[in-house]
């Protein structure tokens, strides 16, 4: 088993300090790990989209465009973490859990009213690429992280121990084995695999690509530097402070490399 800190936005003061457990294969208990590595995830893309609209130069078109890719790849990710939940996970939890359970009632509410504010965040994401002020934006974006933080907050405090106590490891391995089957990720892939390997810590990123699937560790040598110039374009302030940390510098970030298309093509 590994442990380890969450990768968060290191100018979030917000982020909260929950450690994530990956379980090794063998154990009889479901292995939740990545489960709660995504929800981690998807609250600091949340907090990065939100900080980065306050920040958001309109006179750089390219920081601009480089922004709202980052958002089309963030919110096909949300929508198909909750398509999972909806068609597969809580199907399968509701059946086993007596009763119900009040919490998977409110989910329901939740997914839609995040459809809903996603949906108006594309449409103002939309105008803001046609030179419009960022004004309805920010606000959006902000009622989106705080919801995102507060519904996953419910997730991972009611519902996942719910799979933790209903079902053993063979059990819900098989339900993972469902998910790659009848809800796979696609052309999505090409945002999600470099924006969780870009959130992990490296011993989680070193279990996670030691049991992905061929395909997807190739996904990730061909779009994790690409993935780092989006950002880097899109979020140039949040992502000098996540270099100097790791370098230990106050310095600039380094020139990204080349390799996989200039910063120009990334966001053309």
């Amino acid at each position: 088993m590994i442990t380890g800190t969450p990768a968060t936005d290191p100018t979030d003061t917000r982020a909260t300090d929950t450690r994530t457990t990956v379980t090794g294969p063998g154990s009889n208990r479901p292995d939740l790990g990545m489960y709660r590595i995504i929800h981690r995830l998807l609250r600091d893309g949340a907090r990065r989209l939100a900080l980065g609209a306050s920040e958001l130069d309109l006179a750089d078109r390219q920081q601009v465009k480089a922004f709202g890719r980052y958002w089309h790849g963030y919110a096909g990710e949300l929508t198909h973490h909750h398509t999972v939940e909806d068609v597969i996970m809580f199907p399968e939890l509701a059946s086993r859990v007596p009763g119900g359970s009040v919490a998977l009632t409110a989910i329901d509410g939740d997914h839609h009213h995040l459809d809903v504010v996603m949906l108006h965040i594309g449409r103002e994401i939309a105008r803001v690429g046609r030179g419009r002020s960022t004004s309805r934006l920010i606000p959006l974006l902000d009622e989106l992280s705080a919801h995102v933080d507060e519904h996953l907050d419910v997730e991972d405090a009611e519902l996942l121990p719910l799979f933790e106590d209903h079902f053993t490891g063979e059990e819900y391995a098989a339900i993972e084995a469902r998910i790659h089957q009848e809800v796979p990720l696609g052309k999505q892939a090409l945002f999600t695999v470099p924006f969780i390997m870009a959130g992990t810590t490296a011993e989680e990123g070193a279990v996670l690509l030691a049991r992905a699937p061929q395909a997807l560790r190739v996904v990730h040598r061909m779009t994790r530097k690409r993935h780092q110039r989006l950002c880097a374009i899109a979020f140039p302030r949040t992502s000098a402070v996540e270099a100097a940390a790791a370098t230990g510098s106050s310095g600039a970030v380094p020139a990204p490399s080349t390799d996989g298309g200039t910063e120009r093509e990334l966001v053309a």
